[in-house]
């Protein structure tokens, strides 16, 4: 067992955590998306994140795709194929070396990524009516330094 630091007398509830509030936000919010993604176009939340990466980027290479999201290469793998499987990707071999391929959007995939991103707008707007301007702003940048103060969690745990 790993030597603990900075024991407590008293016990955590975690629903009182940031954590725990951005994760309740993050599946709320995804909840709906998938309830609403069902009815507009019959694609999941990880597929319409997908097919909104490389729809607003271009082609992308699977770990391009991977990192542009934030995801486990293994993951986008399996959603690419079922993408594939539907009709919405493809996959372009590149000229230069026929092993590697990138990814692109099909005519249909294009036109379901017009379709939903006036959804996705809408949704943001919605979200976003919540704030002010000028709140919004602050949101915003707090959310950037939370981001910035977790990537460093990633990178190295705390000192003890």
């Amino acid at each position: 067992m790993k030597k603990r630091t900075n024991q407590t007398t008293s016990p955590v509830d975690v629903t009182q955590n940031l954590t725990y509030w951005i994760l309740l936000l993050s599946n709320t919010l995804t909840r709906s998306a998938a309830r609403d993604l069902s009815e507009v176009a019959e694609i999941t939340v990880p597929e319409w994140r997908i097919i909104s990466a490389v729809g607003s980027r271009g082609a992308l290479s699977l770990n391009d795709l991977a990192r542009a999201i934030a995801v486990d290469k293994a993951w986008v793998s399996r959603t690419v194929a079922n993408l594939e499987k539907k009709g919405f990707i493809q996959r372009k071999p590149l000229l230069s070396d026929g092993r590697q391929f990138t990814l692109e959007l099909t005519d249909s995939g294009r036109r379901l990524h017009l379709e939903i991103s006036a959804w996705s707008l809408q949704r943001q707007e919605r979200l976003k009516g919540a704030f002010s301007e000028q709140e919004y702003k602050q949101f915003k940048g707090f959310i950037e330094r939370l981001q910035t103060v977790a990537d460093t969690m990633l990178e190295r745990p705390a000192k003890e």
